[in-house]
């Protein structure tokens, strides 16, 4: 019977650091999200191999993308679903080829700290063909 509560005692303290073990915030408010795109450059991952840049506000979030110097500004709703799980949806102005383009995408968070982690990138409507594409990356969580 020790035996028995000894192991429940250490599952439970296994499972516990399980969960504290990285923790994405609850709001993005003041802070500033670096994304790494993995993959190659194609027309369907036009961002590969950069690195962007995003600043969080109350609704409205700015953007650059580092390796062009290219800003855009848009709004945005970010969901933490558990500790360790989290959606940002992004609606944006984007200029391309003289003309400007709704962007409409998700990023979902996934930590390994608590300032960083991996992510998978959905572009719903924009600038890329097909409509709907898809990357990952990694990502860095700071504070302004």
């Amino acid at each position: 019977m020790k035996c028995i509560l000894w192991l429940i005692l250490l599952i439970n303290m296994f499972h516990i650091a399980i969960l504290k073990a990285c923790q994405l915030p609850e709001s993005l408010v003041g802070k500033r999200i670096l994304l790494h795109v993995y993959g190659l450059a194609a027309e369907t991952n036009p961002l590969a191999d950069n690195i962007v840049m995003m600043h969080f506000n109350q609704r409205d979030y700015q953007v650059m993308i580092l390796d062009t110097g290219k800003k855009s500004v848009g709004t945005y709703s970010y969901q933490r679903y558990e500790f360790d799980l989290a959606e940002l949806r992004i609606k944006e102005n984007v200029s391309s080829e003289g003309k400007t383009v709704m962007a409409d995408y998700t990023n979902t968070f996934v930590c390994q700290s608590d300032t960083s982690g991996l992510y998978i990138f959905n572009g719903i409507e924009g600038t890329a063909y097909p409509q709907y594409w898809q990357h990952s990356g990694r990502y860095f969580i700071q504070s302004h």
